[in-house]
């Protein structure tokens, strides 16, 4: 056989669907140890005590609030996550439910919702019924702190059906690396955000299978004014927006963190 000098003839990579279980294990590798945000919500918090966090995870803003006083609750629909985070629990509570749909009895000072979790709910639809809830969820003078993505001037940049890519590389606690690549595609007309998330699994062990996993989410990332007007039409102010976590830590491209009040 005469080797092809191009690849051209290189069998296609296969990847299989993303086990909830998995990235469980997947996301805390990458995002186990990133504080940079907690200190935001310990310093907009200050002077409240209880606190509800919307798409909790696996608990890691959770557990760390409840560890500087706050009394905390970590409600997520994913129960992968949930057995992680109680696993780990130190004085906070988790619950296992959908944000849209929660069915608390007490109401809390305020009401937390991290790292563009918001923009997994993809309608407007949607989101006005996430926001009602914690409109009706907040005591009086509670608050609301919003972590969101915006389109950035590179996700802007992109023409239609073009892709943007991204690679970090991690060592895997069980042995060698994980190799994680995002492709993101936007649609202007539609303000949904395409990203696929696929996991290269190199053990680096002989007789250990390389394994890829590959997921695909989407976003709904409209511009700052949707979220201005979506907000006080469900019965908030905007006291203060950011892209920054404090000190100097930008958020990231595109990101905006909110401080939002009842009224």
């Amino acid at each position: 056989m005469v080797p092809d000098p191009t690849y051209e003839n290189e069998p296609a990579d296969i990847f299989v669907n993303l086990p909830p279980s998995i990235y469980r294990e997947l996301y805390d590798l990458e995002m186990s140890g990133f504080q940079d945000d907690v200190q935001y919500y310990r310093n907009r918090l200050s002077g409240k005590r209880t606190v509800l966090e919307l798409g909790c995870g696996s608990g890691r803003i959770t557990r760390l609030l409840s560890q500087t006083g706050f009394s905390v609750t970590g409600c997520d629909i994913s129960l992968p996550m949930l057995i992680e985070a109680k696993r780990n629990a130190v004085t906070e509570k988790y619950v296992c439910m959908d944000m849209l749909h929660t069915g608390f009895s007490t109401r809390f000072d305020s009401v937390i919702i991290p790292y563009n979790t918001l923009n997994l709910l993809i309608t407007p639809d949607a989101i006005r019924q996430c926001l009602e809830n914690c409109r009706s969820l907040l005591t009086e003078n509670g608050i609301l702190l919003l972590q969101l993505f915006t389109p950035s001037t590179d996700i802007l940049s992109l023409s239609k059906g073009e892709s943007s890519f991204q690679f970090q590389l991690f060592d895997n606690p069980q042995g060698g690396k994980v190799v994680k690549e995002v492709l993101r595609r936007y649609d202007r007309t539609t303000n949904l955000l395409t990203m696929t998330e696929r996991y290269r699994i190199r053990p680096m062990q002989s007789l250990a299978d390389n394994i890829n996993y590959s997921q695909t989410l989407k976003l709904f990332i409209p511009g700052f004014s949707f979220w201005s007007e979506i907000l006080s039409s469900t019965g908030f102010n905007i006291y203060d927006t950011v892209n920054e976590y404090g000190a100097g830590i930008p958020a990231g491209a595109g990101t905006v963190l909110i401080h939002a009040l009842t009224r």
